[in-house]
């Protein structure tokens, strides 16, 4: 019998690798992800039933030989360039150096009689430095991500979106590089697909046909966050309601506010897409972007922005990530 845990830790590895696969334009190895995706979707359906071992370990070796094709192209092609970049194994790595660095400086902190604070402050500033020497702002973390958007936003018919990433001097540490493209794999991609309108549609009501898309890093005391939001439409609500219903997260006849509602959209399987894409639909994107942060003890949440006095329709609403309080480093004045 198999396990719907799996199912869903399986489905939501599938769909990030697809959305990475599709930024950096490795068509064929999306499609054949999206293949085999498709069986384990049919196995979230239903609460009972065996793997098929035969059908899954048969989109997985497609995937591997395609994997093991591009990687065939990339030694063949650009081998001798990398060698070239590589670095001779007797110097030590920028990273070494910084390592040590920092330790000397611990260690100076640590003298006891050490009490003279512009050498205190001295020392600071210096820590400050290599910390921003290994740290990322987001606009690097997310450039191959931005340029891929132009691509996604015509295969759903809609023209680029302009994206402004607005830092206020927040820098990232490079351990965070990872999880942070793959958490706005996902939100970039529900933005122009399920948030900004199709063009038509935004001419009809006074909208440039292009969207735009504002990624902001903010401070709040101690807790460092990032929000997303794009000028779309807007949350449906009435449709994330029934949709909800539906897979019996809420009970019949439950009366819920628009804020508790909103954030049924991190539910696994819970998409309100009329249709499955290679780009979204599935109901995963957002269920994956949480899994992926609380497993580092961080989170998100989804909070309206608009102002209204009865339940609408159509909410405004911005996505807000809650990060670990050693996440970024402010640039030096």
């Amino acid at each position: 019998m198999r396990d719907s845990t799996i199912v869903g830790q399986l489905f939501i590895q599938y769909h990030t690798i697809k959305g990475a696969a599709r930024t950096f334009k490795l068509s064929n190895l999306a499609d054949k992800v999206h293949t085999a995706e498709d069986y384990i979707s049919s196995l979230r359906g239903t609460k009972t039933g065996s793997w098929n071992k035969v059908l899954m370990i048969e989109g997985l070796q497609e995937i591997k030989i395609t994997v093991a094709k591009y990687k065939a192209v990339l030694k063949e092609k650009v081998s001798k360039y990398l060698q070239n970049l590589s670095s001779d194994r007797d110097d030590p790595s920028i990273s070494e150096v910084f390592s040590k660095c920092k330790k000397i400086i611990n260690e100076i902190q640590g003298v006891k009689n050490l009490s003279d604070e512009m050498v205190q402050r001295s020392l600071q500033k210096i820590n400050i430095i290599f910390e921003k020497y290994n740290s990322l702002e987001l606009t690097d973390i997310l450039s191959d991500l931005i340029k891929s958007c132009p691509d996604i936003a015509r295969s759903l018919g809609k023209p680029a979106p302009k994206v402004n990433i607005i830092t206020n001097g927040m820098r990232f540490g490079k351990e965070y590089k990872t999880l942070l493209s793959d958490v706005f794999t996902h939100c970039l991609r529900n933005s122009l697909d399920h948030g900004i309108e199709l063009p038509a549609e935004r001419e009809h009501i006074g909208k440039p046909p292009s969207g735009e898309i504002t990624i902001l890093c903010k401070q709040d005391d101690s807790q460092p966050k990032i929000e997303i939001f794009d000028d779309g439409r807007g949350l449906n609500m009435g449709a994330i309601r029934k949709k909800a219903q539906e897979v019996g997260q809420i009970a019949p006849g439950k009366e819920l506010t628009d804020d508790e509602l909103c954030n049924f959209i991190f539910y696994s399987g819970l998409s309100t897409a009329e249709k499955v894409t290679s780009i979204s639909g599935r109901g995963v994107g957002m269920d994956a972007v949480r899994s992926f942060l609380r497993e580092k003890n961080m989170d998100i949440v989804c909070l309206l922005t608009d102002q209204v006095s009865a339940p609408s329709n159509f909410r405004k609403f911005k996505l807000q990530i809650i990060l670990n309080s050693d996440a970024t480093i402010q640039e030096a004045a």
